[in-house]
C-alpha cells in the first residue's frame, strides 16, 4: 500500500513551562495511532503517516518494529533499529505501544548504537520531537517495574542534545536518577509519580541550569536514613517548579551549599522524617522558595542556613520544631516575607538564631501571619541588626508574640500582636544593647505587654499596649533607656500591675506617654512606677484614674524635683495626673498666672533656672 503522507497543520509548541493538557493530548494520539489499523500515527513536523503503510524509515523517523530488525529479544530488535538510524544517519527511532507495554530493559540497550557515535532519540507516536520520552526508553510506569535505567537512559540523551525529559502519567519505581547541567525533566503534575526504592537521593542534580517540574517525588519515608527525595548537590540556576515531594527519610528538598541561585517555587512538601531534618533546606546563597505549601514534617519546615535567600509566600504548618528556621553563624541577609506559619505542634513559629557557634546578622522578617503556636511567633537568638516587622501574631501563640534573646541593634517595628500566651514583645538580651520597639500594637497579652530586660539604650516608642494580665510595659536594669509616646491602657488585667514600670533603670527616660484606666478603679496600678534606679528624667506623661496613683519613685526617687542627672532623684515636670485642661480663648489671666508660677517653681526646684 501506498506511503502517501497527508499534510496537516502542524502541532503546537509547548511553551518555555510545559503544559501538562498538551501532554493529554499527546497521551490520547498515541492511543489513537496504536489502537485501530485505520487510524494514523503523527510524523516529527506534524504530517500524518498511516499506520498500515509503516516502513522502515518514514519522514526521518526508523520504525522499530519492522520486519527487518526482527530478533529474539525485544532489547535486540530495538538494538538492530538504533545501529540501523546510526549506520544511515537517521536521528529518531520509533518504539511501538507493543513493545513498550510488553516491557523492555534499558540497561540492555546501547542508546549510542553499537558504534558509540548516536545522538538521536527514542521515539513514541505521537511525541514531540524536542523531547525524551521515559516511556520510549523502556520505562514500565506500573510502579513494580524499577524504571531507573531507562528514566537515566532519556535523561543522558536530554543532556546530550539540549532536550526535555518527559514523564508521562505512571508510577515509576526508581533507586537514584543523577540530572546533569542542563536536562529538563517535566511530567503531567501529581499523575507523573517518581517513587523511591533505595535510600539514596531520589533526583541527584550535579549540574547547572536543571529545570525539574510538574511531577511527584516519593522518598524512602520512615525506613530510610538517608533520602533526600530532591538533593540540589551542585549546580546554580536550578529550577524547581510545580513538584509534590514527600516521605523524605531525613529533608524532602536540599540545596547544597554550592547551589545558589536555586528557586523552588509553587510545590508542595510534606512527610518527612528526619529527626533534625526539614520539609526544604537551603545551604545556598541568593535562593528563592516560593509560594509552597510546607505540612506534617518531623522538625523545621523550612531551614535556611546561607546567605541573602529569600522565603516568600508561603504556608508552612505541622512541623514539629519551627515553621520556618534562619539558623547558623553566617546565615546574614535572608528575607523572610509573606509567609503563614499556622498551627505547628510544637515550637516557634519563625526563628532567626545564629546557633551555639556565633551569630548571624542583618536579616528580616517581615508580613507574616503567625498563629496558633505553642511557642514564640517570632523568635530571634544570637543575631544581630535583625528587623521584625510588619507581622501579625496571634492566636494562641503560647509564650511571646517577638522574643529577642542575647541580640544587639534589632529593631522590632509595626507589629500586630494579640492573645499572646505570655509577653507581646520580650527583649531580654543579656546586657546587649540598643534593641527598638516601636510603633506595634499590643493587646491581651498573657503576662506582660513589653518586656525588656538587662538592654543597655534601648528604646520604646509609640507602641500601644492593652488588656495585658501584667505590667503594659516593663524595663528592668536598663541603663539610658527611652520610653516615650507609648499609649498604654488597662492593663494589669490578671495582677494589679503598673502601666509603665521602670524598675532599676539607672538614667532613663520617660517622656511625652498616655498611662491610664479608661475608667477610675480600673486595673493599672500606678500610671508610672520608678520603685529602684536613679537619675531618671520623668516628664510630659499623661497619668489618669491609675489605681493606686499617677507616679511611684519608690524609695531611692519618693521626690519627683531633682535635676536631670542627679543621683539619687528622679525629675518629673509638667506631668499630667488630672483630667484638667487649658482653653486658650476661656482661660483667665490669674489661671495662667497660676499655670506659669507652678512652670517656673518646677524649673527652679530643678535647677534649670535661677
Amino acid at each position: 500500500m501506498s506511503s502517501e503522507i497527508i499534510p496537516v497543520p502542524p502541532l503546537p509548541q509547548v511553551p518555555e513551562r510545559y503544559d501538562p493538557q498538551h501532554m493529554r493530548n499527546f497521551q490520547r494520539q498515541v492511543t489513537d495511532f496504536m489502537h485501530g489499523a485505520s487510524r494514523p500515527g503523527v510524523g516529527l513536523d506534524g504530517r500524518i503517516i498511516p499506520l498500515e503503510a509503516r516502513a522502515k524509515v518514514e519522514a526521518g523517523v526508523v520504525y522499530a518494529l519492522h520486519p527487518d530488525f526482527s530478533a529474539t529479544t525485544s532489547e535486540a530488535q530495538i538494538q538492530n533499529a538504533i545501529d540501523y538510524a546510526e549506520t544511515n544517519g537517521y536521528d529518531f527511532v520509533l518504539v511501538s505501544e507493543g513493545l513498550i507495554s510488553s516491557g523492555y530493559d534499558a540497561s540492555l540497550v546501547d542508546f549510542t548504537g553499537s558504534g558509540g557515535t548516536w545522538a538521536g532519540r527514542m521515539m513514541r507516536a505521537g511525541q514531540r520531537a524536542d523531547v525524551s520520552d521515559a516511556k520510549a526508553y523502556g520505562a514500565a510506569g506500573d510502579g513494580v517495574t524499577d524504571d531507573t535505567a531507562a528514566i537515566s537512559a532519556a535523561v543522558s540523551v536530554a543532556a546530550q542534545n539540549g532536550r526535555t525529559v518527559f514523564i508521562p502519567e505512571g508510577s515509576y519505581r526508581v533507586s537514584r536518577i543523577v540530572i546533569p547541567a542542563g536536562v529538563e525533566i517535566v511530567g503531567t503534575g501529581p499523575g507523573s509519580s517518581l517513587v523511591s526504592s533505595s535510600d539514596m537521593d531520589t533526583l541527584l542534580v550535579t549540574g547547572d541550569a536543571v529545570r525539574i517540574a510538574d511531577l511527584e517525588i516519593v522518598g524512602f519515608g520512615p525506613s530510610g536514613a538517608a533520602n533526600n527525595p530532591v538533593n540540589v548537590e551542585s549546580g546554580t540556576d536550578v529550577v524547581l517548579s510545580g513538584l509534590t515531594v514527600t516521605e523524605g527519610s531525613t529533608n524532602c528538598i536540599r540545596i547544597g551549599p554550592t547551589s545558589d541561585q536555586t528557586k523552588v517555587v509553587n510545590c508542595i512538601i510534606r512527610n518527612w522524617h528526619g529527626a533534625v531534618f526539614s520539609g526544604v533546606v537551603v545551604f545556598a546563597d541568593h535562593c528563592l522558595v516560593q509560594g509552597c505549601n510546607v505540612l506534617d514534617g518531623a522538625f523545621v519546615g523550612i531551614t535556611v542556613s546561607g546567605k541573602h535567600n529569600r522565603i516568600l509566600h508561603n504556608f508552612v504548618t505541622g512541623g514539629s520544631h519551627s515553621g520556618i528556621n534562619v539558623f547558623g553563624p553566617g546565615a546574614d541577609g535572608n528575607v523572610v516575607a509573606g509567609n503563614e506559619v499556622a498551627e505547628l505542634p510544637v515550637g516557634s513559629g519563625i526563628v532567626v538564631d545564629g546557633g551555639s557557634a556565633g551569630k548571624n546578622t542583618d536579616n528580616q522578617v517581615t508580613d507574616n501571619w503567625i498563629h496558633a503556636v505553642p511557642f514564640d511567633g517570632v523568635r530571634v537568638k544570637d543575631s544581630d541588626r535583625t528587623l521584625v516587622e510588619g507581622n501579625r501574631i496571634d492566636g494562641n501563640v503560647s509564650q511571646h508574640g517577638v522574643s529577642v534573646e542575647s541580640s544587639s541593634d534589632c529593631l522590632v517595628l509595626g507589629n500586630h500582636i494579640t492573645n499572646s500566651g505570655v509577653r507581646g514583645i520580650s527583649a531580654s538580651s543579656g546586657a546587649e544593647p540598643r534593641t527598638s520597639i516601636v510603633g506595634n500594637l499590643v493587646v491581651a497579652a498573657g503576662d506582660r505587654g513589653i518586656y525588656v530586660f538587662s538592654n543597655p539604650d534601648c528604646h520604646i516608642e509609640g507602641n500601644q499596649v492593652s488588656l495585658s494580665g501584667s505590667h503594659g510595659i516593663l524595663v528592668q536594669n536598663c541603663a539610658r533607656a527611652s520610653v516615650q509616646s507609648n499609649h498604654v491602657v488597662d492593663n494589669g488585667q490578671t495582677v494589679l500591675s503598673d502601666g509603665i514600670n521602670m524598675s532599676g533603670s539607672v538614667g532613663a527616660l520617660v517622656d511625652g506617654n498616655v498611662s491610664a484606666n479608661s475608667a477610675p478603679g480600673g486595673s493599672q496600678r500606678y500610671g508610672i512606677n520608678a520603685p529602684s534606679g536613679s537619675g531618671m528624667v520623668i516628664g510630659g506623661n499623661l497619668l489618669l484614674n491609675n489605681a493606686l496613683g499617677a507616679l511611684n519613685g519608690g524609695a531611692t526617687a519618693t521626690v519627683y524635683t531633682g535635676a536631670p542627672g542627679n543621683p539619687g532623684a528622679v525629675y518629673a515636670p509638667t506631668n499630667v495626673t488630672t483630667d484638667r485642661s487649658y482653653d486658650a480663648n476661656a482661660t483667665t489671666i490669674s489661671e495662667i498666672a497660676d499655670v506659669l508660677g507652678t512652670l517656673i517653681a518646677d524649673l527652679q526646684a530643678a535647677q534649670i533656672i535661677t
